[in-house]
């Protein structure tokens, strides 16, 4: 398998990263919640299983993110040779890696320059075929005539001293083995490159060039060294240099480019020569040799690289995506979801929604009127959290003994003691408004004995307290004379009239913010209850 973008790998970090916050984050939810309450109730407040569905989502979450990784980096696999026709010029590179391409007169050294050269002229090939041999003491067939230049280029690599065992530098088998790798019989469309520094120890170079221009062959020399000759160090596996190479008397090695042989190569074969240069352009020269050549239909097999099965990994990520998006976190999420499905809830309470959305309700802000909700209260009449609504916008209205009624229905029908605390205290509030003090009291007490730390419930049953107290001794003052004096001093633990008129402000006061507050009193729907 191989990949398209391998620097895709590096968005690994973000699912990395995103679960080193989500654990961080897990333990001190955790830690937070365990100094917030006594385990026991804990227990019973909170869904045991909660933390690890939350697990789950977290790793169903982490898997598609590393999936659409996958994807973005493209694998590849199904490799195959494919046949590729084109026209050009059949072009040879016979490499020289004996010792003396490591002196160091063409920096970094000879060898290294000559890699380069080779790699730029495979890579502006144009529908030539290529082939690479490499050769020292005697020369050997690296990559046959071939199409596929990124298979030609990854052999680049191998080549260096280790590669042929026999020492020294032989000009005449390099040529002798190109012209063999060449198909077989003569053409105007075959060409061999150079790269050496031209000396031969072998002695035959005249008939190697001899063969080469009866079977057509032109040759390309390209020469790294200086006339001056340089010696060759020798590094350990570190890149030291631990000597430098002697010959069998023991005397230092002085290693020159035999500029008279490549010359004469390149002659005798209608080529041409071209000295190394750091800019390469003898590269460019030989390929403007090459283009003029005569072309012939060329075949060749190329190794393909297989094709993107991005596919597949995206498929996979957004899968997994998708299911962390749906997996719930509560116990009988989905058995509730169903069961209001099949009994008619679901819809209503998507078009009640559909309802609240901006625009259709400008006079009660958020809301709906009552005349949008009842349909559907009349339609499902056990949808309490359509009940709460409606009673809630009877209330917005001003219909307080409606509103009131609606709340009573909630509060008798759902038995989740948060919930009917909401419910109960709601309707305490309709029953101030319309003067039932008696009624409010008791709604507002019941409300504050389910939910005792309801500190709206426990101020409005104070108010309402006071205000019941004042109506009863003004009631118990009729028929009485009035005196001017009195009434202009009320007597010590009464309340006079200004306090009852700033009293009832408050109290008005307090009710604009509940109805501020109301969509904020109906608290989180608990299992086995539907709102």
């Amino acid at each position: 398998m191989s990949w398209t973008f391998m620097n895709a790998f590096f968005l690994l970090g973000v699912p990395v990263l995103l679960l080193v916050l989500s654990v961080a984050w897990f333990r001190w939810k955790s830690r937070l919640v365990a100094e917030s309450g006594d385990a026991g109730v804990l227990a019973r407040l909170i869904d045991p299983k909660r933390p690890r569905q939350q697990g789950v989502k977290l790793l169903l979450l982490l898997l598609g993110l590393v999936m659409l990784v996958v994807a973005v980096a493209g694998p590849r696999w199904g490799q195959e040779f494919q046949e590729v026709h084109r026209r050009g010029v059949d072009v040879m590179i016979a490499m020289d890696v004996s010792t003396s391409m490591f002196a160091e007169d063409v920096k970094p050294n000879r060898l290294t320059q000559a890699k380069r050269e080779l790699s730029l002229l495979i890579s502006l090939l144009e529908g030539d075929r290529v082939g690479i041999v490499a050769f020292a003491g005697t020369a050997f067939l690296q990559c046959p005539l071939t199409l596929d230049y990124g298979a030609a280029r990854s052999l680049l690599d191998l080549l260096g001293p280790d590669l042929i065992p026999k020492p020294g530098t032989n000009l005449a088998a390099a040529i002798t083995t190109s012209l063999d790798a060449f198909p077989k019989g003569t053409g105007k469309n075959r060409a061999l490159v150079l790269l050496t520094d031209g000396e031969d120890h072998s002695g035959q170079l005249d008939v190697a060039l001899d063969r080469a221009v009866k079977e057509g062959c032109r040759i390309f020399t390209i020469g790294f060294g200086n006339l001056t000759g340089e010696i060759i160090p020798l590094r350990d596996e570190n890149g030291n240099v631990t000597g430098y190479k002697k010959d069998k008397d023991g005397q230092t090695v002085l290693s020159k480019m035999d500029e008279a042989s490549l010359k004469k190569s390149a002659a005798k074969t209608n080529g041409a020569y071209f000295p190394a240069s750091q800019g390469e352009v003898e590269v460019t020269k030989i390929l403007e040799e090459i283009g003029r050549m005569e072309k012939k239909d060329l075949d060749s097999r190329v190794y393909g690289q297989g094709e993107n099965h991005y596919r597949l990994p995206l498929v996979l990520a957004l899968f997994l995506l998708m299911l962390e998006f749906l997996w719930p976190e509560v116990q009988r999420h989905w058995t509730r979801v169903f069961r209001d499905v099949r009994e008619g809830r679901f819809l209503a309470g998507l078009l009640l929604a559909l309802l609240c959305l901006p625009g259709r309700s400008e006079a009660l802000g958020r809301y709906p009127r009552s005349s949008e909700i009842a349909p559907f209260v009349q339609k499902n009449p056990n949808d309490l959290e359509a009940q709460f609504r409606l009673g809630h916008a009877l209330y917005l209205e001003q219909s307080y003994a409606a509103a009131g009624e609606a709340y009573e229905k909630v509060a008798s029908a759902v038995t989740h003691p948060p919930s009917k605390a909401a419910a109960v205290y709601d309707a305490g509030n309709a029953f101030y408004r319309q003067g039932k003090l008696d009624q409010a009291i008791e709604q507002y007490k019941q409300a504050l004995r389910l939910n005792p730390k309801d500190a709206d419930a426990k101020h409005n049953l104070e108010l309402a307290q006071k205000l019941d107290k004042m109506q009863k001794e003004q009631q118990k003052q009729q028929g009485k004379p009035k005196d001017d004096k009195k009434d202009q001093k009320s007597k010590p633990g009464e309340m006079s009239k200004e306090d009852a008129q700033r009293l009832l402000e408050a109290v008005a006061q307090q009710e604009n913010s509940t109805k501020e507050k109301a969509g904020k009193k109906k608290p989180e729907p608990a299992a086995g209850e539907d709102w």
